[in-house]
Formats: C-alpha cells, sequence, structure tokens
C-alpha cells in the first residue's frame, strides 16, 4: 500500500509545480473543508450533551443532588471538549482537500490528478507535454473558484432535531417544578443549623475553659473587705442613708461571687 504524502510535500510540490498561489488557495479551501465538518458536528455533540442533561434532570427528580449544577456543568464541558477534539481529529490534510474540491466543484479529479503528476519525476517529449498542460489546467481551476462559495457549512437533519427535541425537554425539566428542592432545602436548613449549634458549643467551651478562681478570690477579698467596713460603720453609729447604700453593695459584691462561684463548677 502507498503511504500517503505529507501536507509539507503535497506543499513543496504544488509550490514547485503549480505555483505559491495555488497553494494558497488550496490551504483556504482546507481551512473551508474544515470548518463545514465542525460545523456539521456540532449538531451530534450537542445533542449528546443536551440527552445527558436530560437524564440528569430526570435523576434530580428521584434523587435528591445537591450539585446538579456541577453535573450539568460537567456535561456541557465534556460536550465542548469531544467536539472540539473531534474537530481537531477530523482536520482535513491537503491531498484530501484537492480530492473533496475535485468532487463537490465538478472539477473531474484536475486538482488530485495535478498533484499526484507533479509529484513524478517530470516526464520528457509528448508526455511532458500533457503533463504541463494539466498542471497549467489544474493552475486555471483553482484561481477561477469562488472561495466564499466553496464548502459552504451545512448542518445535519437528523442530530439538528434530536438536539432540538433535547433542548425543550430540558426547558420543560428546568421549569417545571423539582419535588426534590424541598428536601435539598430542609439539608441546608440542618447543615445551618448544626453550624450554629457547634458554634455555641465552643463558645460555651471557651467560657469553661476560662480561668474563675482569680475572679473568685477578688469577690471573696471585696466582700471580705465590705464586711469589715460594715462592721466598722456598726461601731462607729453609721446610720441612715450612708448605711443602707454600704450594706447594698455589699449584696452586690456577694452576688458576684456566687455567680463566679457557679460557673467554676
Amino acid at each position: 500500500m502507498t503511504p500517503r504524502p505529507t501536507d509539507r510535500a503535497v506543499a513543496e510540490t504544488v509550490v514547485a509545480r503549480l505555483g505559491p498561489d495555488a497553494l494558497r488557495r488550496l490551504r483556504a479551501l482546507r481551512r473551508r473543508l474544515w470548518l463545514r465538518r465542525a460545523i456539521a458536528a456540532a449538531p451530534a455533540f450537542a445533542a449528546g450533551g443536551l440527552v445527558a442533561a436530560a437524564l440528569v434532570q430526570l435523576a434530580a427528580r428521584t434523587v435528591a443532588i445537591e450539585f446538579a449544577l456541577l453535573v450539568h456543568a460537567a456535561v456541557a464541558a465534556a460536550a465542548v471538549l469531544g467536539w472540539a477534539g473531534w474537530a481537531i481529529w477530523r482536520r482535513p490534510s491537503l491531498a484530501d482537500t484537492a480530492r473533496r474540491t475535485d468532487d463537490e466543484l465538478g472539477l473531474r479529479e484536475r486538482i488530485a490528478t495535478a498533484i499526484e503528476l507533479a509529484e513524478r519525476p517530470a516526464p520528457e517529449g509528448t508526455a511532458g507535454e500533457l503533463v504541463d498542460h494539466q498542471l497549467r489546467d489544474a493552475r486555471t481551476r483553482l484561481n477561477s473558484i469562488d472561495l466564499r462559495r466553496a464548502f459552504r457549512p451545512r448542518l445535519a437533519r437528523r442530530p439538528s432535531m434530536l438536539g432540538a427535541a433535547a433542548f425543550v425537554l430540558v426547558g420543560i425539566l428546568v421549569v417545571w417544578p423539582n419535588p426534590q428542592d424541598g428536601v435539598l432545602a430542609d439539608r441546608r436548613a440542618a447543615r445551618a443549623a448544626a453550624e450554629d449549634v457547634a458554634e455555641r458549643i465552643e463558645d460555651i467551651a471557651d467560657k469553661a475553659e476560662r480561668p474563675a478562681r482569680p475572679r473568685i478570690r477578688e469577690a471573696a477579698s471585696s466582700s471580705t473587705s465590705w464586711n469589715g467596713s460594715r462592721g466598722s460603720c456598726a461601731r462607729t453609729g453609721m446610720t441612715g442613708r450612708r448605711r443602707w447604700h454600704q450594706s447594698r453593695r455589699l449584696e452586690a459584691v456577694q452576688g458576684i461571687a456566687t455567680e463566679a462561684a457557679t460557673d467554676a463548677g
């Protein structure tokens, strides 16, 4: 089996036998053919992604899926990456472009035949004149091609119809109320309540770890001093409003001491 020529070899041959302008136009035709192939395959990958998204929506109505949006994003990314990979893999070669140009533009294999003849050593005599005539004819045909009309993009009918149906189904499922939304809301509320309880427990633990003994000793010393002051007031015969205020202060200090002891326990 004869190996297929590489693009570099074909380009060198075209430049040498047909001229740089012929290579430029052949590359332009390849870009348009590549674009048409990519556009023609897009509906198939879009339909696959939309069908997968519809299945995710149906599953989300049976089981509560908390990360449904991430799943949809992953499905869309997989469809786009798959389409891009397929388009790169299906990039046409210069030889393939020449054959497709002959088939679709009615050139009767002039371009492909000219490239094959250009790859062979130039014959002499009448055969050489025939080859030169074939090459000139191929060059003329290439220059007469309207690049804007060549390889116009077109969509495949079946994948487009399937993608449209899947798109409508996904739209209906997105708009239609999901019975699992209440379950997801309850889960979020339960997590929020659990976090709130955990924060409160941490606050209580922090307060319990604080040293309470210095507060008790301080309150006890204050109580002793106020008791001494109260006794001194009694001994000195302090009466009236000043003695009443002194008693109220003593009761407040004793209350602080009791509270500190309770916290420590």
